[in-house]
């Protein structure tokens, strides 16, 4: 999330499974750039994604599958309210690579 934030899209890709990677090339130039500014938009800093996983993360490995999903809890004038953010990851080999 925090290559995202940072405008860093090419680099963010690339920590993709090679699914996900092709799935990105073959997309037409105006949706990826049309993606890359919502994600950007949408996503938090380094720093900030790293509190909220220190804080409220937890990483489910299942052999081969890997989740990651942060609770967030937001609070205002309305009261409180709760979402989560899931991230699924694949081993792969070495690598645990970003996938669907």
């Amino acid at each position: 999330m925090g290559l995202v934030h940072a405008g860093n899209i090419i680099e963010a890709v690339k920590l993709g499974t090679k699914e996900m990677q092709e799935e990105w090339k073959a997309m037409p130039e105006e949706d990826r750039l049309m993606l890359s500014a919502m994600m950007n938009k949408m996503s938090l800093s380094e720093a900030d994604f790293s509190a909220q996983i220190k804080a409220n993360g937890l990483l489910v490995i299942e052999g081969p599958s890997v989740t990651l999903t942060v609770k967030q809890e937001h609070k205002d004038d309305n009261g409180t309210s709760t979402s989560a953010v899931t991230q699924k990851f694949k081993m792969d080999g070495a690598a645990c690579r970003v996938s669907r």
